[in-house]
């Protein structure tokens, strides 16, 4: 049951009513605390920053698609997010769209819509799905793309929100409005009227803009799952879960016709309305109506092939010639998550034959046309993509837009519990599909041996199997003995079961038990009696793996949302209790004593010295209310024994508050509060495509690789609730000094308790958690609007073209009332703007001036800084296109090169000499004075004296880097270097870590008896050094192969911190050779494998100048396939660079 269900219906069925006086009971103190759980935060304080994943594309099934037009493509989904993508030029992601969201569910997308845009090519665009607010009808609509124009509107890269459409009230019943999930959303043809349908059993017609609702479209018996309006935009097709399928006049709501006259058995998934009405069945069958009527026509059934599934989405090209269908492939029972597929069908239509057929991994769940019908979206695949058809091309191969992210498959931990591993694919047919694995110990990825043995999930204990059967909704346990137990999920939310493994009994939980994956979560049962015992509610979609850890302290989970999540298995043989203390009082009513930290009761807000006027539990179709005398024990123990998110557990309260003078204290009714007893992970990952990673905790503490913060976690701040405001997302990264703890990682993974870890690191009692101060150190805001007549912003990132070669744009930095802007910077073009000096503000604007080079794309950055030390970066893209290409006028510029190859040791025992160093060094050199140009495109000039250093061997010592240095250090001291230069250095070396620093080893270093090598360069010092070349605006690049392999002992290697300072705060571009492990090398051709990476991506491709981006993406694909996907190798860019500047030439 769904809590906004249990909101809705608590008021009626479980008659909370004012206990009576238990005066008996005076002295007795009820406790309900125990095992200490992780509970679920049930308090929608909206205004809690929400940790939420991003990984660059969906990481969760999409639901829904629509298209702007032929060039711009929306898609939402389970990840509750709108990705636009741009398809003009290179397909992209342009934008992520953020509705309000909260914890658990609230905030998926099933459903959107967008309007006809107007004269200034803005639409409205509808979103809606699972509601947060607790009856889950409320809707979003966006102005979109919502572009600043010359009244300077925000430019808001989350999405302009114009309206907020909300249930009606409890207390008003007769108001219109949805009070349940809204699974269907169309616009008329005009733009002036939009319908919804919900899984409250009613469509709403709604007027445009004003967004009030019309007519009230009642009759269906169940879930309204489609809605869709007629061409001529005057009649209205709903389709529900009662098989019924329904016309209405659109323009009062009056019913016309249904099909079929009684309620079916079959539920119906999909509708389309075009020339003809299509609908798709639970069953898989197709069938086709006239447009003019229901029933006076004849119905087509449209053949499918006997044997597949459900059919969950179908659509109607715009001129009703073609129709795509979306079905599961069959009807596998029991599901098997990696060998799902479905089947996506283009028909001719109005006779319905297949043109053509295309398989797709797992469900799909949403397709569309373009406006033109040249194009067919649909979605679905384990990396959850969106995939793009020509129709007029059928055999061409799809456009794939995704994200860094895929689903983990097939959990498994080494024997030594102390890696988890995981697949992304089944494999070939002959050969085990390719495993990776994530060190939880020592939180790096790697590559699991062949030997490595592995323990999956538990198939069979004791004589126990699970055994079960979809098609009746049975689930059971069953042993070889004779005995059974029936594993009761909730049909409604928690759906099908995808995984399961058995839990022997381990430390803290002597009983054997089952977890079972669903698509709600992970339920834990005991295995002798089926009762229920916990229920880890982490997921967004269905829950794929499940496997407990070799030592019997964890459970882990794998989903389609592309995380792996980790449970404590301590006491989950048992029933969590609720966590607070009961004392009675003489006036009938109980008063909180006491609240467990981080338990079920205060995890829905509970507070000692709350006094309960009402309570109640309710699982449908039984509630149940305490309130005689005596029976408020029998509350008690129900609550104690309350199945984890079966059951609903309500709390009326009524709270002392200390007001302002002259109220004073006031007693004050608090709105109800309920638990279901679901807990949340303790520890979450997610490792991307891209082997960037993230592992983090509820409270916000985290470790990540380089770029794993920036690109894959953040935090989602909602606006005030109900108001029609934007939201706002802030990467974690932005909080790294405070959140970035490994330590608490460390010990928690250790311990397997947040509380035991922080007592171990001496960390207060009551750990906080970091939402509120997400909340209150928000970076500032940064918007951008022209400021010239006549010129318009694009919506964010969106190329900016611009037809005469002077800009001049206002940057508006804003902070919260409460903070202030200590700092900004402007970068244009790489070159950092003088600004004048301005005090600390929560307002500051600045009027931006910008040269441009014709058909040379120019990035106008600004960083902004507040007093929290939280920083913000935006950017917006530009190009001049003049009427006629005009000559060249660019400089040469000048390239200035260090290349440094230590190969030599002194002490190779301890310190390994670095294979090829000394060759890799020369090659790379020698290669960048080749290929590399400006930004211009334009090659350097002829090399200076002393301008290119190439460092090996015996030279690679501190003298002659030192000198290097030096000479670097003057040129720009002495303002000798030109905005057009470029400065390289190559790190060809190990990069070791002491005294809190990465220091780089040369040919002359010796390892002190403490573990510190001298001589050697701080990276610090050169990290400072570069720094201030990048502000002179010099494009710096760095090429690092820093870390190697060394013996066990006391020298440690990383350079994560390095690459991070240098791009964050130092401007410089760096490229890798590995992100987690050693480097390697190719000893036949007697080269580092980063180093045959950098030539590949040098060399480029045909005969034009090629991207930074274009240089990264061979860069990684080389390394990876010359390591067999062992080296990960990646080029991390500053805010301040365009991935697509010109970087070099062939």
């Amino acid at each position: 049951m769904r809590r906004g269900e249990f909101a809705r219906s608590s008021s009626r069925s479980l008659a909370l009513r004012p206990l009576p006086t238990l005066a008996t009971l005076a002295c007795l103190m009820l406790v309900l605390a125990g095992i200490p759980a992780r509970a679920q935060d049930e308090v929608r304080n909206y205004r809690k920053p929400v940790l939420v994943v991003d990984t660059g594309g969906h990481h969760a099934r999409v639901r829904s698609i629509v298209w702007q037009d032929d060039a711009t493509l929306l898609s939402g989904g389970e990840d509750k997010t709108v990705k636009v993508w741009d398809l003009q030029d290179k397909p992209r992601l342009a934008r992520t769209l953020r509705p309000m969201i909260w914890r658990g569910t609230a905030g998926t997308i099933y459903a959107m819509a967008i309007g006809r845009p107007d004269a200034q090519g803005q639409s409205y665009l509808a979103v809606g799905g699972i509601g947060v607010e607790a009856r889950r009808g409320d809707m979003t609509i966006f102005r979109f793309p919502g572009s600043s124009g010359q009244g300077g509107e925000a430019r808001i890269p989350t999405g302009e929100v114009f309206r907020r459409l909300m249930p009606p009230a409890e207390d008003q019943p007769a108001a219109r409005g949805h009070v349940n999930t809204v699974l269907g959303l169309a616009f008329d043809p005009a733009g002036t009227t939009m319908a919804s349908a919900s899984s409250d059993g009613t469509a709403i017609l709604w007027d445009v803009p004003a967004f009030t609702p019309r007519a009230v479209l009642s009759g269906h018996a169940g879930q309204v799952r489609g809605v869709a309006f007629s061409p001529d935009g005057r009649r209205v097709v709903t389709a529900g879960a009662d098989g019924t399928t329904r016309l209405w006049d659109a323009a009062n709501g009056a019913a016309l016709d249904r099909y079929p006259a009684a309620a079916g058995p079959v539920p119906i998934n999909a509708v389309a309305f075009g020339p003809s009405i299509a609908i798709g069945r639970e069953s898989g069958d197709l069938f086709r109506f006239d447009a003019r009527s229901l029933t006076q026509f004849p119905i087509a059934q449209i053949p499918v092939q006997p044997g597949r599934g459900p059919i969950e989405s179908l659509a109607l090209s715009p001129d009703g010639t073609r129709m795509a269908v979306c079905i599961k492939a069959d009807r596998a029972d029991p599901i098997d998550p990696i060998g799902m597929a479905s089947v996506v069908e283009v028909r001719q239509m109005p006779g319905g034959e297949v043109l053509r057929s295309y398989n797709v991994a797992g469900q799909v769940l949403a397709c569309a046309f373009s406006p033109s019908g040249r194009r067919l979206a649909y979605a679905g695949g384990h990396t959850m993509s969106v995939f793009v058809r020509d129709m007029t091309r059928l055999d061409d191969p799809p456009i794939e837009l995704k994200g860094n992210g895929s689903t983990p498959f097939d959990l498994a931990f080494t024997a030594d519990g102390g890696s988890i591993t995981f697949a992304r694919g089944r494999g070939a047919p002959n050969a085990p599909p390719a495993r990776e694995a994530f060190d939880l110990a020592r939180r790096v990825t790697r590559r699991p041996g062949g030997q490595e043995q592995l323990r999956p999930a538990i198939a069979t204990l004791d004589g126990w199997s699970i055994r079960g059967d979809l098609g009746r909704f049975v689930l059971e346990a069953v042993n070889r003995d004779g005995r059974t137990s029936r594993l009761l999920l909730n049909p409604a939310t928690e759906r099908n079961w995808w995984c399961s493994t058995m839990v022997p009994p381990g430390p803290g939980h002597p009983r054997p038990t089952v977890a079972v994956g669903c698509e709600g979560g992970v339920a834990v049962f005991d295995l002798a009696t089926g009762e229920r015992t916990r229920f880890f509610a982490a997921h967004s979609s269905p829950v794929v793996s499940v496997v407990p850890s070799p030592d019997g302290k964890w459970l882990a989970s794998s989903s389609v949302d592309q995380t792996i999540q980790l449970y404590p298995l301590e006491g989950c043989d048992v029933r969590p209790a609720l966590g607070a203390v009961f004392v009675p009082r003489p006036d009938g009513t109980w008063t909180v004593s006491e609240v467990q930290p981080r338990g079920f009761a205060a995890g829905f807000g509970l507070k000692p010295g709350d006094v309960v006027t009402r309570i109640g539990i309710e699982r449908r179709p039984a509630p149940a209310a305490y309130s005689k005398p005596g029976e408020i024990g029998a509350f008690l123990d129900r609550a104690r024994d309350a199945s984890p998110s079966l059951d609903v557990i309500a709390f009326e309260v009524r709270r002392k508050l200390l007001l302002p003078a002259p109220l004073g204290v006031v007693e004050v009714d608090m709105p109800r509060r309920g638990t279901s007893k679901r807990n949340s992970a303790a520890m979450s990952l997610i490792v991307g495509t891209d082997r960037e990673w993230v592992f983090w905790t509820p409270q916000g503490f985290y470790d990540t690789s380089i770029a794993g913060d920036a690109r894959h976690l953040g935090w989602h701040i909602n606006p005030d609730y109900r108001a029609s405001r934007s939201t706002d997302f802030v990467p974690i990264a932005t909080y790294a000094a405070t959140m970035l703890q490994p330590r608490v990682l460390e010990q928690l993974w250790q311990l397997a308790s947040i509380d035991r870890a922080a007592a171990a690191l001496g960390m207060p009692a009551g750990l906080p958690t970091f939402d509120l101060l997400a909340f209150e150190r928000q970076p500032p805001r940064i918007v951008f609007s022209p400021i010239q007549g006549g010129l318009r912003l694009p919506a964010p990132g969106i190329l900016w073209k611009l037809d005469n070669a002077e800009a001049r744009l206002e940057v508006t930095i804003s902070t919260p009332e409460w903070s202030r802007v200590t700092s900004r910077r402007v970068i244009v073009d790489g070159q950092p703007l003088t600004l004048p000096p301005a005090p600390p503000s929560s307002l500051v604007r600045e009027s931006i001036p910008v040269r441009l080079q014709p058909m040379r794309r120019i990035r106008l950055a600004v960083e902004a800084t507040s007093v929290d030390q939280t920083r913000r970066s935006d950017f917006v893209d530009m190009i001049y296109i003049p009427p006629a290409p005009p000559p060249p006028t660019a400089r040469p510029g000048r390239l200035i090169v260090l290349a440094l190859g230590n190969d030599r040791s002194n002490n190779p025992a301890i310190l390994p000499p670095v294979p090829f160093a000394d060759r890799d060094a020369s090659a790379l050199a020698g290669a960048m004075a080749r290929h590399l140009v400006t930004r211009d495109g334009t090659p350097f000039e002829q090399a200076g004296r002393g301008d290119v250093a190439v460092l090996t061997g015996a030279e690679a010592d501190a003298g002659l880097v030192g000198k290097f240095l030096r000479r670097l250090d003057h040129l720009v001291n002495e303002k000798q270097l030109r905005p057009e230069d470029v400065v390289a250095v190559v790190v060809a070396s190990h990069v070791l870590n002491f005294d809190g620093d990465s220091h780089i080893t040369l040919a002359n270093s010796v390892v002190n008896g403490d573990g510190r090598i001298q001589p050697s360069i701080p990276a610090r010092e050169l990290s400072e050094l570069l720094g201030r070349v990048a502000d002179y605006g010099c494009r710096v690049v760095a090429l690092v192969d820093g870390v190697h392999e060394l013996p066990a002992g006391t020298l440690k290697s990383n350079i994560k911190d390095w690459v991070r300072d240098l791009r964050d705060n130092r401007g410089v571009i760096c490229a890798v050779a590995s992100k987690d492990g050693p480097s390697d090398v190719r000893r036949v051709e007697r080269q580092g494998i980063f180093a045959s990476g950098v030539l590949s991506g040098l060399q480029g491709s045909g005969t034009e100048p090629f991207t930074l981006e274009d240089f990264r993406l061979r860069l990684v694909q080389q390394v990876s396939d010359l390591s067999e996907r062992v080296q990960e190798a990646d080029v991390f860019y500053p805010i301040a660079v365009d991935p697509q500047a010109l970087f070099g030439r062939p």
